[in-house]
């Protein structure tokens, strides 16, 4: 029986001899205080800069992950393998973190601050939310700034690899927007969009309107990571790290309702907004959640008079999710997220992502997928949220990227890590 057009046609795009080319939308650095960031302090800081590293907790980098790793019952796997995310050398030498990218097949990869090596961003702590409440906004803001100094000279080693994601102070909008034109002239690649919290305005309120409209004229995707925002209630109470798990993720991404309802993708349709790190699984329910408010014949008359487009429109058109170090499991809900919405990430250096194990992360995830969907997701669509230079990844790839053939095999029991990260992990478990 012959094949019909379409099969044919897909038969043929999964026969692409090229490699894979593979971007990251998820991986850290963690320049340390004292040896990296104090010379980009301002001398009207130092004081400060100093007081700041006398205060700070040491050696427990972010979130409850870090507490479960170095607690005295902690597993010998899982104390390895935080150790060995402590002394990565690609925290914040670049040739290192090149090597070990060549080595995983990694064309290029987005970079936020927070290592998971006990290092903080000066006045602001793990570096992907808006620091603590608890310091003045002017020394975050300056604290920022140090890291953008540090990540500017971090990435000039391979600017089309290595792309950085910038803090800036959101409380003070013009001078975020004169942040983001300083970064962006200064080759910093995206924003890191602090989630929504108590001490911040709502992203939905017109007082953004000028950030958006420069992140847009720019060409400046907003990126969110994971962990950020409020901390759950019951934190840090009974119980409270296995909160701060489950309704992180939720916390992370209030303002996608914020910023459609709000019209800022109706009025900015070429503003992109990247979910990282935030597993996969809400996305086809949220969307459903937002497109029967948007449909509601009582609640939504003047909603869709505003705006022309449902939710799950504007997500097609202007939103990305990265669940990172993407499962098996998780690669199968593609077509709820869309195919051409779903991004991967490594997570490197931390200890519940890919790395050393990535090569084997990839097989284990997309073994089974089509060839196309995987060019997609591993890369390609990456290349359009953040508006990257394909033909230069195009040429690395070649070189480095791991071959169709070499994805197509799944793993043998054997083959698993010792450690099985959260990149291993089945469903309904975070880890096994």
């Amino acid at each position: 029986m012959s094949m019909s057009t379409s099969a044919a046609r897909q038969a043929s795009e999964d026969l692409d001899p090229r490699r894979y080319l593979v971007v990251s939308s998820d991986s850290h650095a963690g320049p340390s205080l004292e040896r990296d960031l104090r010379k980009y302090c301002p001398a009207s800081y130092l004081e400060d800069f100093d007081d700041f590293v006398r205060q700070v907790p040491r050696g427990v980098g972010h979130g409850q992950l870090i507490t479960m790793a170095t607690q005295d019952d902690a597993a010998p796997l899982l104390k390895e393998a935080f150790a060995r995310t402590s002394g990565c050398p690609g925290q914040t030498d670049p040739d290192a973190r090149l090597r070990d990218m060549d080595e995983a097949g990694i064309a290029a990869e987005m970079i936020f601050a927070g290592g998971q090596n006990g290092e903080m961003l000066p006045f602001i702590g793990i570096g992907w939310d808006a620091g603590s409440r608890d310091i003045a906004r002017e020394l975050r803001a300056v604290g920022e700034h140090i890291w953008n100094q540090w990540l500017v000279e971090f990435v000039s080693s391979a600017p089309e690899r290595l792309l950085g994601v910038m803090q800036v102070p959101l409380w003070d909008v013009d001078a975020a927007v004169r942040e983001i034109e300083w970064g962006r002239t200064m080759g910093l690649r995206a924003v890191n969009l602090p989630a929504p919290r108590s001490d911040l305005v709502a992203y939905n309120d017109p007082v953004y309107e000028p950030f958006w409209s420069a992140c847009e004229s720019l060409g400046l995707p907003l990126v969110t990571h994971g962990g950020g925002g409020d901390a759950p209630l019951g934190f840090p109470g009974p119980g409270g790290k296995h909160l701060y798990l489950y309704e992180s993720g939720w916390l992370s991404r209030r303002h996608l309702w914020q910023l459609i309802f709000g019209g800022v993708f109706h009025r900015h349709p070429s503003l992109k907004l990247v979910f990282t790190e935030q597993r996969v699984r809400w996305v086809g329910p949220t969307l459903t959640e937002l497109d029967s408010i948007y449909d509601s014949e009582d609640w939504a008359r003047e909603l869709r008079a505003d705006l022309p487009k449902s939710p799950s429109e504007y997500w097609a058109s202007n939103c990305y999710n990265s669940g990172s170090f993407l499962t098996e499991w998780e690669a199968a809900m593609r077509d709820e997220v869309g195919v051409e919405n779903l991004l991967w990430g490594s997570d490197y250096p931390h200890y519940e992502g890919t790395w050393p194990s990535t090569k084997l992360a990839l097989r284990n995830t997309f073994s089974s997928l089509p060839e196309r969907d995987t060019r997609r997701i591993l890369g390609e669509n990456a290349v359009t949220a953040y508006g990257l230079d394909a033909n230069a990844l195009r040429l690395v790839a070649d070189q480095i990227g791991p071959t169709p053939e070499e994805l197509r095999v799944p793993l043998d029991p054997h083959e698993f890590p010792a450690f099985r990260s959260a990149a291993f992990r089945t469903a309904g478990r975070w880890s096994s």
